[in-house]
């Protein structure tokens, strides 16, 4: 029997989309944006108790109770204090009903030891501060053996004090797929003696890693991922000072190589390193997997060389149209990283994969700026000076 019409649209538009990533090099597949969580609210507070109901009149104490209690389609809402307890937990929402984990409206809750998801579906976690700064023990956040998992806007710093173990701003691990890390503020992690990485992904499938500020990791890599990590899509974000290089792509034969990855629309910028092979670069690799694509970002006072061409260390990668140029930061001094006018960043990418920067900015569709923030507007700029 024939195929109806129906099957037969379906069939030209996989085949499509499947020469679509032959063309452009990108992974063969997206993680998917979470629909908004619209059920319930789980409250937890620092003066809760974690036998009571959860509610906002007998709120939980722990992150980890919040975790446990959420269902399908609620929001685990942390109230404004410092939460010093391990967060780990399972939450699983639906494709329809995700969970959400978040402030609760005006509040701002601190995690200072670690979150962890193992085992988790359909969660986004937003605009949370996780600051290990008075935690020795803390370890940053991470994902295990968890699927459709959003990190948002969550501000991610200060792990990695002496004594303590090695840190990662956002761990990927343990078979995690469909993986969203847009918009997050990771900074000032790492101690001495060690190798730290704002996000690692150490095994996982369909990640998009964008928007983000990874900045000042004092012992480690900006975004690393190492072993089976296929079909990531690192887009639109700002890496800047860390001790080894920006974007590393690593494997060995038992932990296998990243394949499908994309590198394009960034903005790397002072890592000065070269005590190491794997220091002092733009982008590195190291056994690298298959279809791995740098293109279109803009790469900047990094310690090996001073051309676009010199900063890409990228073996058996389709390496293009990268440009070694200064991004011109409003104020590199503070960590303003918006544009400057006249930046060389500006209307150089095309449509990677989000719509609004790191500030909430929409992006002009198809002339879009490099990194994680768009061009400032005059008279942006006089307010903040106005405030400083």
């Amino acid at each position: 029997m024939d195929a109806s019409p129906t099957h037969r649209a379906r069939f030209w538009t996989l085949l499509l989309a499947l020469a679509a990533c032959l063309v452009t090099g990108a992974p063969s597949a997206r993680a998917a944006e979470l629909p908004a969580s619209v059920g319930g609210a789980v409250y937890v507070d620092p003066a809760g108790d974690d036998d009571a109901p959860g509610t906002a009149e007998r709120p939980l104490r722990t992150v980890s109770a919040g975790l446990e209690r959420a269902r399908p389609g609620e929001r685990v809402l942390l109230r404004t204090g410092v939460y010093p307890d391990w967060a780990e937990g399972a939450p699983r929402g639906t494709a329809r009903a995700p969970i959400t984990v978040a402030p609760a409206p005006g509040a701002r809750p601190v995690i200072t030891h670690g979150f962890k998801l193992n085992g988790a579906a359909y969660v986004r976690v937003a605009g949370l501060t996780f600051d290990g700064a008075t935690n020795p023990a803390g370890f940053g956040t991470s994902i295990w053996r968890s699927h459709h998992v959003e990190f948002a806007r969550n501000t991610i710093r200060g792990y990695g004090r002496p004594g303590g173990s090695n840190v990662q701003g956002i761990l990927i691990n343990d078979g995690a797929s469909d993986i969203r890390l847009i918009g997050n503020d990771i900074s000032d992690l790492g101690a001495v003696d060690r190798h730290d990485h704002g996000i690692y992904c150490a095994s996982g499938r369909r990640v998009v890693i964008a928007n983000n500020v990874i900045r000042d990791m004092r012992q480690g890599y900006g975004v690393h991922l190492f072993g089976d990590c296929d079909g990531v899509t690192i887009v639109h974000n700002t890496i800047f000072n860390s001790m080894a290089s920006g974007v590393t792509i690593g494997g060995n034969d038992e932990r296998g190589t990243a394949d499908r990855v994309l590198v394009a629309g960034n903005i790397v910028a002072g890592h000065r390193n070269e005590a190491t092979g794997d220091q002092g670069w733009a982008v590195t690799t190291y056994q690298p997997g298959r279809g791995v694509v740098v293109r279109d970002n803009l790469l900047w006072d990094n310690a090996r060389g001073t051309d676009a061409d010199e900063q890409v260390s990228c073996a058996g990668c389709r390496v293009s149209r990268n440009v070694a140029a200064d991004p011109r930061f409003l104020d590199v001094g503070r960590r303003d990283f918006r544009l400057r006018a006249g930046s060389p960043a500006l209307m150089r990418a095309g449509n990677l994969e989000v719509d609004e920067d790191f500030s909430g900015r929409r992006r002009p569709r198809g002339a879009a700026d490099l990194g994680a923030l768009q061009r400032t507007t005059a008279r942006a700029a006089r307010a903040r000076v106005g405030r400083d």
